[in-house]
C-alpha cells in the first residue's frame, strides 16, 4: 500500500411522454471528456469520475481533482464511497491502480494506493462493489480482490472454478451477502457467510440458463430482487434464484434502443434505466422509451447512471455529463480538449520505505534530477541524472539523514530536467 502525499415506443408511452420538449443547454465545469462512473452522495453532491481526474459538483461550483492528488491514475472506470461513519470514504477504480481516501470538511485528508505490488490481480481496476458485511471488492479483467483483515485475497477460476467463469472479469455488483461477476464468458457467483467465501454455482451457456449470452458487460440488482444483466446482444433479467428458470430478455425489437449494454440503474421511481452505445433507454414494467442525442442527450454512449433525491437523472457519458430532468437536458461538457500535461506529479510514501517515490510523466526522452530540501534549505536527499524515457516515470528518493529518518512536516522538492525547472512543497506524514 502506498500513502500519498496530498497537494491537495409504444402508445403509452408516446401519450405520457406526447409534448414533452426536449431542451438541451451547456455548461463547462468538467475537466475530463470521457466520463465513466457516477456518485451522488447523501447531500446530492455529484462525483464525476472522468478521463482527467475525479470532478465535485455541489449544485453551484465545480472542483477537479487531479494530477497531484491522491489519484493513481487520472483515468477512473467506477467510484465507490463509504459514508457510514460520518466521513466519506472513496474508494476510485483507475487504470493505474485502485486509490483510497477520507474526505471530510470539503478536503481529501488520508489517502492510499493499491497495486498488483500489494496483492491486486492487476492494475486496470474496472469495478467496485461492497457487500452487506463491509467486504470491499475490486476487480480486474484477471480476478476479483476482496480486503480482508487489511490485506486483499483473490477470486479466480484458478481457486473457484465452480464459482466463476474462466474468462476476463469486467464487472462486479453486490447485493446483501451474494457478489455477482460478469465475465466475457457468463456469470460468476459468490456468498460471503461467517466462514468467508463460498460459491453458487456459475451461470454459463453450458448449462443452459444464460439464454442471451455469455458475454456479460453490466449487473444490476433492482429492489425487488430481479437480478438484470447487460450484454453485448442485449438485456437479461432473472427472477428468483433457480439458475434455468425465471430468465427474459430484451433486444432492439423488443424497445431497447440499442443491444450493447454499458449500464443499469433503478431510478427512485422504480423505472430500470439501460444505459447503451446508442442512448439511454426507460422500462416502466411494461413499455420502454428511450432517449438519444437527438433528443438532447450529450452523447449517446452512456457508461453510468445516477439519480438524485428528486427523481432526476445524471447520465455519464462518452462526451460528457447529461441531467435529466422534467424533460429537459443540461449538459456539462470539458469545451477543450486536454493533451497529457508534461510532469503531472504525484508522490507515493510506500508503508514501511523510508523514501518518497515522485510519479511523472515527461513528453520526451530526457535527463532528469530530483532533489529534497528541508524548509531551512538544507539538501535532505537527491536522485537522478539518469535519461528517463518519454511517459510514466518513478524515481525513489531515500530519506535517511546522518542515520536517522526524516521527521514528518513540510518539505520542498525541486524538479529539473532539460526542459523544466519546478520547485514545490509537500507534507511528510508518519
Amino acid at each position: 500500500m502506498r500513502f500519498r502525499f496530498l497537494f491537495i415506443g409504444c402508445l403509452l408511452l408516446n401519450v405520457l411522454y406526447a409534448g414533452a420538449q426536449y431542451q438541451s443547454t451547456y455548461s463547462n465545469g468538467l475537466e475530463g471528456k470521457v466520463v465513466r462512473a457516477i456518485y451522488i452522495d447523501g447531500h446530492d453532491t455529484k462525483w464525476f469520475g472522468t478521463d482527467e481526474g475525479l470532478t465535485r459538483l455541489d449544485g453551484i461550483n465545480w472542483k477537479n481533482y487531479g494530477s497531484g492528488n491522491f489519484l493513481f491514475s487520472l483515468f477512473i472506470n467506477d467510484i465507490w464511497v463509504d459514508e457510514t461513519n460520518g466521513n466519506m470514504i472513496f474508494w476510485v477504480a483507475t487504470r493505474g491502480g485502485l486509490s483510497v481516501a477520507v474526505y471530510s470538511q470539503g478536503e481529501f485528508l488520508i489517502s492510499a494506493s493499491y497495486s498488483q505490488l500489494d496483492g491486486l490481480l492487476g492494475d486496470d481496476i474496472l469495478s467496485l462493489c461492497r457487500d452487506n458485511q463491509g467486504i470491499q471488492y475490486a476487480a480486474s479483467i484477471s480476478g476479483i480482490n476482496y480486503l480482508s483483515s487489511n490485506s486483499w485475497k483473490s477470486l479466480t477460476y484458478s481457486t473457484y472454478p465452480d464459482n466463476i467463469p474462466n474468462a476476463p472479469v469486467r464487472v462486479i455488483h453486490s447485493r446483501n451477502d451474494s457478489l455477482y461477476a460478469g465475465t466475457s464468458g457468463g456469470i460468476g457467483r459468490f456468498v460471503n457467510t461467517v466462514d468467508g467465501m463460498t460459491g453458487a454455482t456459475r451461470w454459463t451457456s453450458e448449462y443452459g440458463i444464460s439464454p442471451l449470452s455469455d458475454d456479460i458487460t453490466a449487473i444490476f440488482v433492482d429492489s425487488k430482487g430481479n437480478q438484470w444483466f447487460g450484454t453485448s446482444v442485449g438485456l437479461q433479467k432473472h427472477e428468483g434464484i433457480l439458475a434455468k428458470e425465471g430468465w427474459s430478455q430484451f433486444i432492439v425489437a423488443d424497445g431497447l434502443v440499442n443491444n450493447y449494454i454499458l449500464a443499469i440503474s433503478e431510478a427512485p421511481s422504480g423505472e430500470i434505466w439501460v444505459g447503451t452505445k446508442g442512448g439511454v433507454s426507460i422500462f416502466s414494467g411494461r413499455q420502454w422509451q428511450s432517449l438519444q442525442q437527438k433528443d438532447g442527450l450529450v452523447c449517446d454512449t452512456v457508461y453510468d447512471i445516477a439519480f438524485e433525491t428528486d427523481g432526476s437523472a445524471w447520465l455519464a457519458t462518452h462526451q460528457g455529463v447529461s441531467h435529466y430532468k422534467s424533460g429537459s437536458f443540461l449538459n456539462h461538457i470539458a469545451i477543450l480538449e486536454k493533451v497529457k500535461r508534461n510532469l503531472d506529479m504525484q508522490i507515493n510514501y510506500p508503508r514501511g520505505a523510508d523514501q518518497v517515490d515522485f510519479v511523472f510523466y515527461i513528453t520526451q526522452s530526457q535527463t532528469v534530477n530530483i532533489t529534497i530540501y528541508d524548509i531551512s534549505g538544507k539538501v535532505i536527499s537527491k536522485v537522478g541524472g539518469n535519461l528517463l524515457p518519454a511517459g510514466r516515470n518513478v524515481l525513489s528518493c531515500q530519506l535517511y539523514q546522518q542515520s536517522l529518518k526524516t521527521q514528518p512536516g513540510l518539505y520542498i522538492y525541486r524538479f529539473q530536467s532539460s526542459d523544466l525547472n519546478k520547485s514545490d512543497k509537500f507534507f511528510l506524514i508518519r
